[in-house]
C-alpha cells in the first residue's frame, strides 16, 4: 500500500512543483524588487535553490542539555559532534554525506576554513571562553561523513544551539527551522514535555513550514523500570495531543472544517520514541547488540529511515508549498500596507491638488471679478450721471428761468439784435455754469466714493491674494528656489498694489468743470433765419412781382400794331407798374440778401422764438459725452493697476501650477500607476496562495492516508 501512495506523491511533486510551484515563485521573486521587500527576495532564492537541489535538512531540536549532540551521534554511531554535561553547541552544525571524513567552518563575514573534525570543540562550543568567542563569528560547521542516512536520502542533519540557555542562540535555532524539511525534538525523560517545550512546540515548530515533526524522549535510561518508560512515553504522547489538538482549535477558531482537517491530519497523533542516545551511542561503538535494543534506539532509526525513504518528496513538496503560503501571505502583507500607503498618498495629494485647483481657481475668480468690478463701477458711474439727460434737464431748466425773467422786447431786439442776442447769451451761458456746478460737485464725489471703493477692493485682493498663497500654498513641500519664487512674486504683486494705492490717497481728485459752450453767435444765425417769415416771403413776392413785370413790359412793348387805345392805357399803366416794380425789387433783394434783419412784431412772439430755439440748442448738446469722459479720465490709472495685477496674477498661476499643481498630478499619476501595479501583484500573489494552499490540502490528504 505503500509504494502506490509514495509513488502518487513523487509524481505530484514532479508535475505541480516543476510546472507550477517555481514559476510562481520565480514570478513573485520578481516582483520583490518592486515592493522593496528584500527579505522576500532572500526567502524565495533559498527556498528555490533547496527545490533545486533536492535537499532534505532535518534540524535536532531542544533546550539546552537534552543530549541532542549526543543523539546525533548515535545516529552517526561515532563521536563525532562535541558533547559534555553543561550546555556546550554554540553554532549551527551540519552534518552531510562524504566518502572522507572531514569539517569546514562558515564564518559569518562569508569566508571559509578546513579544519580537522577534532578540532571542532576549538570553535562550535561554549566549553571555553576562547572557544565560545571563536563560535561567535562562525555561522556554521559542516561536518563531511559517511552518514548512510545521508547518503541515502541526500539528506542533512543539523544539530542546533539549545534553547532556553542564551537568547541570542535561541534564536540561531528559531530562524533556521524555516531552512529545515523535518525536525526531531529531543526532551528529557526526567522532565517529560516542561511548559517551556510545549510554548516552543506551539509558538515555533508548529508555525513553521516544517513538513514532520519527530519527538524523541531521551535518557529513558534513567527511569527505574521499562514500566516507568510506558509511562513516561504515554504522558508525552498525551501532554503532546492536548498542546497541539488546542493550538490547531485556536488556529481554526475562524475556519472552515476543511482547514480543521487539514491541520489536523499534519500535526494530531504525534511520533514520540523513547531511547536512549547514550546506550545506542556505547552500543554502536562497542558492537553490543543487547545494549543496543536495551536503548530502543532502532525503532527511532526505522521510523526515520521510513520518513527519509518513503515519505521524503512529500514532505519536500509541502516545506515548499508551506514556504511559499508564508513568502506570498508575508508578500500580500507588504502588499495591502503599500496600497494603503498608497491609497492614503493618493487622498492627500487629491487633497493638495484640491486645495491648489481652488487657489488657482480663487485667484481667477477674483483676478476676473477686479475687471469686472472696476468696468461696472465705471458704467455704473456714467450712467448714474447720464440717465434720464440730468445734465441737459438743469440746463434747459437754466435757459428757462433767464428767458422768463428776463425783460425781452420786441423793440429792443429789432433795434439792434446782436447787442440783445449777445447779452441774453452771456446771462444764459452764465446761468447754465452756475446750474451745473452743484451736480458737477455730485458727480466728482460719488466717483470718488466709486474710486476709493475700487481701490480698496484691489488693495483686499492683494492682501488676500498673500493670506491665501501664504496660508494655503507655502506649506506645500517645494525646492527653496521654487518657494523663494512665489514668496517674490505674491511680495511683487502686494508692493505693486500697495504703492499705487498710496499715490492714489496722496493725489488731489481732478475737479469736474461741466463747461458750457458760448451760444451767442449760434443764437443770433438761429433767430436771423426764422425771425420774421411773412417780411422774407412778402419780398420774395415783390421780386417776383417785378420780374414778372419787366417780363410782361419787354413782351408788350415789341408789338407794332398795338392800338392807340391800348397805347394810352399802357402808358398810364406802365407808371404804377414801373413804381410797385421798382419798389419791390429793392425790398426782395434786401430781404432775400438778410440785408434787412428780420423783425418781431410783438414782446411774446420774441419770448417764445427765443425760449424755442435757446432750448433747441440745448438739445442738440452732447451733455453726457463731458461726464462719460471725466468717469473714463479718472478710472485710467486704477484701470493700469487692474491689467498690471492681472498680469502679476498670471505669472503667480503659472508658477503654483509648474512648482505646485504639475508635480501633484504628476505624483499622482505615478501613484495610481503604483497601485495598478501593486493590484496585478496582488492578484498574482493571491493565485498563487490558492494554488499552494490547494497544493498542500492535496499533500496533507496523501501524507495522511500515509500515516493510516
Amino acid at each position: 500500500m505503500d509504494q502506490p501512495l509514495t509513488s502518487s506523491v513523487d509524481d505530484y511533486k514532479a508535475k505541480v512543483l516543476t510546472q507550477t510551484l517555481v514559476s510562481d515563485l520565480k514570478r513573485l521573486r520578481d516582483f520583490s524588487p518592486k515592493l522593496k521587500f528584500d527579505q522576500s527576495v532572500e526567502q524565495m532564492n533559498t527556498l528555490l535553490q533547496r527545490i533545486e537541489a533536492d535537499k532534505f535538512s532535518v534540524a535536532v531540536v531542544g533546550e539546552f542539555k537534552r543530549g541532542k549532540s549526543t543523539f546525533i551521534n548515535a545516529l552517526l554511531g561515532q563521536e563525532i559532534l562535541p558533547a559534555d554535561i553543561l550546555p556546550t553547541t554554540a553554532t549551527l552544525n551540519r552534518i552531510t554525506y562524504n566518502a572522507t571524513p572531514a569539517a569546514k567552518l562558515c564564518f559569518k563575514d562569508g569566508h571559509e576554513q578546513e579544519i580537522a573534525i577534532e578540532q571542532l570543540a576549538d570553535y562550535v562550543t561554549k566549553l571555553t571562553s576562547e572557544s565560545e568567542a571563536a563560535a561567535a563569528t562562525v555561522k556554521e560547521a559542516v561536518v563531511s561523513y559517511p552518514v548512510p542516512y545521508c547518503e541515502n536520502n541526500h539528506t542533512d542533519i543539523i544539530d542546533t544551539p539549545g534553547l532556553s540557555d542564551d537568547a541570542d542562540l535561541s534564536a540561531v535555532t528559531i530562524s533556521f527551522l524555516n531552512q529545515c524539511d523535518a525536525a526531531i525534538m529531543v526532551i528529557m525523560a526526567d522532565s517529560p514535555f516542561a511548559m517551556t517545550e510545549e510554548e516552543f512546540l506551539k509558538n515555533q515548530l508548529l508555525t513553521s513550514s516544517l513538513g514532520q515533526i519527530l519527538f524523541v524522549v531521551n535518557g529513558v535510561d534513567r527511569l527505574n523500570s521499562p514500566e516507568d518508560v510506558e509511562r513516561v512515553i504515554n504522558l508525552v504522547e498525551t501532554r503532546l495531543n492536548a498542546s497541539i489538538l488546542k493550538w490547531i482549535e485556536q488556529q481554526t477558531a475562524n475556519q472552515d472544517t476543511s482547514t480543521t482537517e487539514l491541520y489536523l491530519r499534519k500535526f494530531s497523533q504525534p511520533k514520540v520514541f523513547g531511547l536512549s542516545a547514550f546506550q545506542a551511542l556505547q552500543a554502536k561503538q562497542n558492537h553490543d547488540s543487547a545494549l543496543l535494543a536495551q536503548s530502543r534506539f532502532a525503532a527511532f532509526e526505522t521510523a526515520l529511515e521510513n520518513m527519509l525513504k518513503k515519505e521524503r518528496g512529500g514532505i519536500l513538496l509541502q516545506v515548499a508549498a508551506n514556504q511559499t503560503m508564508t513568502a506570498v501571505t508575508a508578500m500580500l502583507q507588504v502588499v495591502d500596507s503599500q496600497a494603503s500607503l498608497l491609497e492614503t498618498e493618493q487622498r492627500e495629494l487629491e487633497k493638495t491638488r484640491q486645495t491648489i485647483d481652488s487657489a488657482i481657481s480663487t485667484l481667477r475668480i477674483k483676478k476676473a471679478g477686479i475687471v469686472e468690478s472696476i468696468d461696472v463701477t465705471i458704467a455704473n458711474t456714467q450712467k448714474t450721471f447720464t440717465k434720464d439727460s440730468e445734465l441737459a434737464d438743469t440746463l434747459k431748466q437754466a435757459v428757462e428761468q433767464v428767458v422768463n425773467s428776463e425783460k425781452m422786447t420786441a423793440a429792443e431786439f429789432n433795434a439792434n439784435p446782436e447787442a440783445f442776442q449777445s447779452k441774453m447769451a452771456d446771462e444764459i451761458t452764465t446761468a447754465m455754469q452756475k446750474a451745473s456746478t452743484p451736480l458737477a460737485e455730485k458727480v466728482q464725489n460719488q466717483l470718488q466714493q466709486g474710486l476709493s471703493q475700487e481701490w480698496e477692493r484691489i488693495r483686499n485682493f492683494a492682501d488676500d491674494l498673500f493670506e491665501e498663497v501664504t496660508l494655503h500654498l507655502f506649506s506645500f513641500e517645494m525646492a527653496q528656489s521654487e518657494l523663494e519664487a512665489l514668496h517674490r512674486k505674491v511680495t511683487d504683486v502686494v508692493q505693486l498694489v500697495n504703492q499705487a494705492y498710496s499715490d492714489f490717497n496722496a493725489k488731489q481728485p481732478t475737479p469736474l468743470v461741466l463747461a458750457v459752450p458760448d451760444v451767442s453767435k449760434d443764437f443770433i444765425s438761429a433767430i436771423d433765419s426764422d425771425a420774421d417769415e411773412n417780411t422774407t416771403i412778402l419780398g420774395l413776392i415783390s421780386l417776383l412781382s417785378a420780374i414778372g413785370g419787366a417780363i410782361f413790359f419787354g413782351v408788350v412793348s415789341r408789338r407794332e400794331d398795338v392800338s392807340a387805345i391800348w397805347m394810352a392805357l399802357g402808358g398810364a399803366f406802365l407808371g404804377g407798374i414801373v413804381g410797385v416794380f421798382l419798389l419791390s425789387l429793392l425790398l426782395g433783394l434786401l430781404s432775400f440778401l438778410s440785408i434787412l434783419k428780420p423783425k418781431f412784431n410783438n414782446d411774446g412772439n420774441l419770448r417764445e422764438t427765443y425760449k424755442t430755439k435757446a432750448l433747441a440748442k440745448i438739445e442738440g448738446m452732447n451733455t453726457n459725452q463731458v461726464i462719460e469722459e471725466y468717469v473714463s479720465q479718472a478710472f485710467d490709472s486704477l484701470t493700469q493697476l487692474s491689467s498690471q495685477v492681472q498680469a502679476e496674477v498670471d505669472a503667480l498661476i503659472d508658477i503654483i501650477t509648474k512648482t505646485l499643481l504639475e508635480p501633484c498630478q504628476q505624483r499622482e499619476a505615478e501613484n495610481a500607476s503604483q497601485r495598478r501595479e501593486l493590484s496585478q501583484i496582488r492578484t498574482d500573489a493571491q493565485k498563487t496562495l490558492s494554488r499552494a494552499q490547494k497544493l498542500s490540502e492535496k499533500l496533507g490528504s496523501i501524507m495522511g492516508a500515509e500515516k493510516v
